[in-house]
């Protein structure tokens, strides 16, 4: 039986909000609550600090990025009662409506298409990559969200000359969400304004930049004496071209060295098995064929793409995470290319199931095996709190996980040791600490600067022991 459009939608809506809360129901289940890594702990962390200013009237204080995510995470937060599980449910929630909008989008552009919702569920739904902004502590499927909203009402607003409103609202919901979010944005803005004044819309646009102005009220009522931080950020002080021919860098990171260039490593959206595990095909056939870049949607989202990612290939540093923001605008540019294909073989029906079963299969492998470095690290975090319960109130001297024994409120006298180098160490303080890990992307910077002068400087007792050779000392005497 053919589904009515109303009725696929209906489906769609269904399957894409109850995929996500399974898996998350799955993986809480194995202990993996979506915490995990510095960043999630600063999310939650400035979550609470907003929360207090509700509730006490005291400012949160800096903060490095947008601050939106932390604000809706508040709202979860009076829904759901655990800060963690509020943040990572909103995450999950942004994936799903971005997943939905993804299709009417596409919808929108390829009305005569029949294998729409196939597509997404297929490559957006289970995309792994894509699939793991919806499962953490992370701005990521937020400011995604934002973006293919701004795109799917700017689409609209092209085509059936309406959205304008909507559009420059959540084009600002995006920047305060992600500030890089305004690179992917910018085209669209200025083509915006372009039609608005040609089409003489100016109370309409008037509206529009006011109301767009609202998620800009929390950020400068948080943020008043840290308005510019977003310009001080290292990486983009160092962005250079010769980037985009390196593989290697030593920045505020420490030392990396990744397997490609950077103008490789960009390129990944389009065809890392991670994103779409046919994308190689599929890239192949959209870059040969000229036809798919005839129409004005192909146009604006190629130049915002292509933008997006020469900015990436200036920063000296290679995140997957960073590539997703533009991933569904990489789906819709594939959408024709996939029905182009089904027509160009004359795929009939049972080819179709057999190919999604097949796919299915494909992407539940592909997640779990890129999803696993992300688990293991939550799960290490969670076990390593149960066992430092012993010996909270003690001077903590720590590296990297401190972050997360922090968020997860244990009670040290925490002492960074990357934020400087310490001179004053004393009997019976704790270390955590890995020096055969960390070794060579930290040689001669802070953290093993400071491991080096306790480790030759004092007799160390190991207390405990944890996974990835990972240590707790504590400072006996001097040597």
């Amino acid at each position: 039986m053919i589904l009515k459009q109303t009725d696929k939608q209906t489906f769609a809506n269904i399957l894409f909000f109850s995929l996500p809360i399974l898996v998350i129901i799955v993986l809480r289940f194995l202990n993996f609550d979506g915490a995990f890594g510095q960043d999630s702990y600063e999310y939650l962390r400035y979550t609470k600090a907003i929360e207090k200013y509700f509730y006490e009237g005291v400012k949160p204080g800096s903060f490095y990025w947008p601050v939106l995510y932390p604000l809706l995470g508040i709202v979860f937060k009076k829904l759901f009662g655990n800060a963690i599980l509020s943040l990572q449910l909103l995450s999950c929630f942004s994936f799903s409506i971005s997943c939905i909008y993804i299709l009417k989008t596409i919808n929108l552009l390829f009305p005569k298409n029949q294998h729409n919702l196939l597509f997404v569920f297929l490559f957006g739904l289970l995309s792994p990559y894509f699939l793991k902004t919806g499962l953490v502590v992370m701005s990521d499927a937020t400011a995604i969200l934002f973006i293919v909203l701004s795109f799917y009402y700017f689409f609209q607003f092209k085509v059936k000359k309406r959205g304008l409103i909507l559009t420059l609202f959540f084009i600002s919901c995006a920047v305060m969400t992600r500030f890089p979010s305004i690179i992917i944005l910018f085209p669209i803005v200025i083509v915006i304004l372009v039609l608005a004044f040609k089409e003489q819309k100016y109370k309409q646009l008037l509206l529009s930049v006011l109301l767009a102005g609202i998620p800009l009220i929390p950020y400068f009522v948080f943020q008043e004496k840290s308005l510019y931080s977003a310009t001080e950020n290292p990486f983009l002080k160092s962005w250079s071209i010769q980037n985009f021919f390196s593989s290697s860098y030593t920045s505020v990171d420490g030392f990396q060295n990744y397997l490609s260039p950077n103008l490789i490593f960009v390129l990944k959206v389009f065809y890392h098995p991670g994103f779409v595990f046919i994308g190689f095909l599929l890239s192949v056939f959209f870059f040969r064929k000229k036809m798919f870049f005839k129409s004005f949607s192909s146009k604006i989202i190629i130049t915002s793409v292509g933008i997006y990612l020469i900015f990436l290939a200036g920063i000296p540093f290679q995140n997957t995470r960073v590539l997703s923001l533009v991933f569904p605008l990489v789906l819709i540019l594939f959408v024709p290319v996939f029905e182009h294909l089904i027509q160009l073989y004359k795929i009939n029906k049972n080819q179709i199931i057999f190919f999604s079963i097949i796919t299915f299969c494909i992407q539940v492998i592909l997640f779990i095996l890129s999803f696993k470095a992300t688990f293991n690290r939550s799960v290490f975090e969670k076990n390593l709190v149960e066992k430092m319960h012993l010996y909270q109130g003690n001077k903590l001297f720590a590296f990297d996980y401190d972050i997360s024994l922090k968020g997860r409120d244990m009670d040290f006298n925490y002492q960074n040791m990357y934020i400087k180098l310490y001179t004053d160490f004393n009997k019976n303080d704790l270390v955590l600490f890995n020096p055969d890990d960390l070794a060579q992307q930290w040689k001669d910077k802070n953290p093993m600067k400071n491991w080096n002068k306790i480790n030759n400087s004092y007799h160390l007792e190991t207390l405990a022991s944890f996974d990835n050779n990972w240590k707790l000392y504590r400072i006996v005497s001097k040597k």
